[in-house]
Parts: structure tokens; sequence; C-alpha cells
């Protein structure tokens, strides 16, 4: 019993170290779910990691927003987050100048037919700040079918997911 608990604690710390040490090496960008990783990530420095990521992607901060092609700015200062849906992530290449302190990237698919589009990650390559990408899914959806949306790599940002069904 003893030696499984090992093991399964050895394990978490091999898939968080994975999860938050991408820069640096050269390898695909993986997908992870958020939900697994707040429930099972144990060390402190990981879950205040974690609750970053959540701050970035819940707090009212000065953002861009692109939506069906149109850019909207919201707040004073210069933008933190950058909002879109996966019709308009090809539109991010057109806000240069804008995206020098961007730490997050959240990208909301609508529906599961979404799941047929691609995110270039090389593309967010001009965002030196940016730290995660963050896609949202209103629907059940997979770290498989997540990680298809991606092409390219980007080691210097983490990309994770939340996939849950609206009630």
């Amino acid at each position: 019993m003893q030696k499984k608990l090992k093991i399964s604690t050895i394990l978490t710390f091999v898939i968080m170290f994975l999860c938050f040490s991408t820069k640096g090496f050269a390898q695909e960008n993986m997908v992870f779910d958020y939900k697994s990783l707040l429930t099972k990530t144990q060390d402190k420095e990981r879950k205040n990691d974690l609750m970053k990521m959540q701050s970035l992607a819940t707090d009212l901060l000065p953002s861009i927003s692109i939506v069906d092609g149109k850019v909207q700015r919201f707040g004073d200062s210069d933008a933190i987050s950058i909002e879109t849906d996966a019709k308009s992530f090809s539109d991010i290449k057109n806000l240069k100048g804008l995206t020098a302190d961007v730490k997050i990237l959240k990208i909301k698919l609508n529906s599961s037919s979404d799941l047929s589009s691609k995110f270039d990650l090389e593309s967010l390559k001009n965002i030196e700040s940016l730290e995660y990408v963050y896609i949202v899914c209103p629907f059940d959806a997979t770290a498989s079918q997540v990680s298809n949306l991606l092409t390219g790599t980007n080691n210097n940002v983490t990309v994770i997911y939340t996939a849950s069904l609206p009630r």
C-alpha cells in the first residue's frame, strides 16, 4: 500500500515537472486538464502556479477581445489577457504593439465542431510575455482532442484546457 502511494506521488511530481518546465526542451506542447491538475497537485509551488493561471483566467484584467474578427480593448492599461474564439484565432497576428504585457491567451471553443480548428502555437512566439494558453470547452472534450487543435510548438507556454457541460 505504501509502495503504491510512493509511486503515485512520484508519478504526480513527474507529470507536474513536465507540465511546468517545458521551457528549453524541444518537444511538442502537452495539453493539461486544469481540473485534474488542481486536484492532483500537492507541491505548493506548482499549486501556486495553477492559482496564478486561474487568477489570470478569471480576474477582471485589462484585456483584448477578438470575436468575429472585431478587436475590442478593455481596461485603461496594457492588456494582460487576450480572449478569442476559434474563428478569430488567426486575427491575433494583427495585434502588433498591443501584446507586450499579455500573459494569457484564452480561446473559447463554442461547439464541438470547433475541435476541427487549428491553432499554430508558433504564431504566438512574438508575444514574449505569454505564459499560458487556456482553452475553454463548454462541452465534453479530452486532452487528445484538444491536442489535435495545436500545430507548431511554443515551449514558452503551458497549454491548459477545461471542459465541462453547461448545467
